[in-house]
């Protein structure tokens, strides 16, 4: 299920299936972390966790609720529609509790709003990590 290999500095670890529109989550590398289990993943895009252990503030960084980033997420992450997620989000945000999520248009602005953002954590498409930006990193998802 998990790959794992180096590109440069930064840890590759992609979730992989047979499908060809696999995605992996991708971190700003100064969140230091190589693989977490779905329910953090989860819980950083909702603003359950708000620091990384390392420091940084978690920023999730987001597909447009219609992309294809964003409803992988919604069902292997979340097991909810896209909408049942952007929800959830809403809430968080309303009630202070998370920081409102950067919206990317495709996996460039991802990873670059990810690389902003000491925090950052985003989704984008498992062969758009072939080519990641120094300081940009690949999570593995424990399933």
């Amino acid at each position: 299920m998990l790959l794992a290999g180096s590109l440069g500095a930064a840890w590759t670890l992609i979730v992989r299936g047979v499908r060809a529109d696999d995605f992996a989550i991708v971190v700003n590398a100064k969140v230091s972390q190589t693989h977490l289990p779905r329910t953090e993943v989860r819980d950083a895009f909702v603003g359950q966790t708000k620091q990384w252990p390392s420091g940084p503030v978690v920023q999730p960084v987001i597909g447009e609720e219609a992309s294809s980033e964003f409803a992988w997420l919604a069902a292997r992450i979340f097991h909810l529609s896209p909408r049942e997620v952007l929800a959830r989000m809403k809430q968080q945000i309303f009630r202070g509790e998370m920081r409102r999520p950067v919206v990317a248009r495709d996996a460039s602005e991802c990873m670059a709003a990810v690389l902003r953002h000491d925090g950052g954590i985003g989704v984008v498409p498992a062969e758009a990590t072939r080519a990641l930006p120094a300081g940009v990193a690949v999570l593995s998802l424990d399933d």
